[in-house]
């Protein structure tokens, strides 16, 4: 069958090569125009079957691991078992090693079509960050003191319990469309004025909206979001993934850097994590997306998008390509594919700072860029995934409430600096002026 796929590809690129060079010879330009719109639907096709016998292939691959790994459990063989799956964690290490020099050299490239005033600034990853070796007064010091900076224990409680009804129109929301939008559930309301100007401070300072997870009013609002979240995946203990964010959207920065900074919106369509990462064997959820704006949201200022999942064909088709690349870019400059209906996104605006907003973390969606009209009140944010800490696999570094009570100030910045170098795909690297 992969004998027979590939010699399929092969004649589909013969016959895109004869039709390009027939376009190329062409004359009349309505002609031409119609031959290259042939060549590039070819060239899709081929794209696609190639990326999904890849998947394929991982699948396989992945699947006959596995199957050697707990055979040799069964056999009480724990050293045949751990060589294997050792070796396979190897392979997958060195494709993410190469992906991500893919990935570095793509960027060098697009880096040289940059002003030279700009990347001095922007791109520049030598320079070291100033903030590694700032004492805690410092840090306090660049948010002008409105926001704390505990480091170490805070008082040791656990979240109060929250009841999420069922029936109620948030937990319906959540499993018919994948997502709420939860208004009247503001937990954390009085926190949002604080953490606002605490960001205004940070970027006042030249600071990476990042480092508000410094400081206590950050990890008090993801404590006070806790219990809802436990809730809404099912009343199960929760952990937090080691990658935050915070959002402080900039009209002005993305006009002039094409929308590429640290704090940015993330702007195309999306999925945090493949289908059978946010679900068990069982269809239970175990991954839960939360997103918290600190100032009223609305669709000027930069509001986030989801799609239900009602209209999203993939949302469980995880074997597919399409699943993960949910937005694919065209041979033709300029073009892109969505494999969602776009007229089916749903704006989680108008709403007021604080308001709950979570999906599920196979749902596609993405962030609105600010408008001009709202330019001197930008949306800002953070967000977060828990994971049920029963879940399999285990969170690799996942924190329990009791352990965002513990942490020092190194701690803090180590998992600030970590999460900006996790979404860097998403803006250029950070480097001080």
């Amino acid at each position: 069958r992969a004998s027979h796929e590939i010699s399929i590809m092969d004649k589909q690129l013969l016959q895109a090569a004869v039709l390009q060079t027939r376009a190329e010879e062409e004359p009349d330009q309505s002609k031409q125009n119609a031959l290259m719109n042939r060549v590039l639907k070819l060239k899709e096709d081929i794209t696609r079957a190639a990326t999904s016998r890849m998947a394929s292939m991982s699948d396989q691959e992945e699947r006959a691991t596995l199957l050697s790994a707990i055979k040799a459990l069964k056999r009480g063989d724990t050293e045949r078992a751990a060589k294997v799956l050792d070796e396979r964690l190897k392979k997958v290490l060195r494709r993410i090693d190469n992906t991500d020099d893919d990935e570095e050299e793509d960027e060098s490239s697009k880096v040289k079509d940059i002003k030279p005033e700009a990347s001095a600034q922007e791109t520049s990853s030598t320079k070291p960050d100033p903030t590694v070796d700032w004492t805690n007064e410092q840090w306090i010091s660049a948010v002008k003191g409105i926001l704390t900076l505990s480091d170490g224990v805070q008082d040791d409680k656990e979240a109060d319990a929250v009841t999420w009804p069922e029936g109620s129109e948030y937990t319906k929301d959540l499993e018919t469309q994948g997502y709420v939008l939860a208004h009247g559930a503001q937990p954390a309301a009085s926190l949002c004025p604080t953490l606002l100007e605490g960001l205004r401070a940070l970027r006042e300072a030249g600071v990476p909206a990042f480092y508000v997870w410094m400081f206590d009013e950050a990890w008090e609002l993801a404590r006070w979001v806790w219990p809802y979240a436990e809730a809404m995946l099912g009343g199960s203990r929760c952990v937090l993934e080691p990658t935050v964010a915070a959002y402080h959207l900039d009209y002005r920065a993305a006009c002039a850097r094409s929308n590429a900074y640290v704090g940015t919106n993330f702007s195309l369509p999306h999925r945090d994590c493949s289908y059978s990462d946010a679900w068990d064997s069982s269809g239970r959820a175990k991954a839960l997306t939360v997103w918290i704006p600190v100032t009223d949201v609305t669709p000027d200022n930069g509001c986030m998008f989801v799609v239900p999942k009602e209209f999203d064909a993939q949302f469980e088709r995880d074997e597919v390509s399409e699943h993960m690349l949910v937005l694919s870019s065209g041979w033709l400059k300029g073009k892109s594919f969505l494999s969602f209906p776009i007229a089916a996104g749903r704006a989680l605006a108008p709403a007021p700072a604080g308001t709950i907003m979570a999906w599920y973390s196979n749902v596609i969606h993405w962030g609105g860029q600010c408008h001009g009209s709202a330019a001197e009140n930008p949306r800002a944010s953070l967000a977060f995934v828990f994971r049920r800490a029963d879940s399999l696999p285990p969170v690799e570094g996942g924190l329990s409430f009791g352990d965002t009570l513990r942490l020092r100030a190194a701690d803090r910045a180590g998992l600030a600096r970590a999460s900006m170098d996790y979404f860097r795909h998403w803006s250029r690297p950070w480097a001080p002026p």
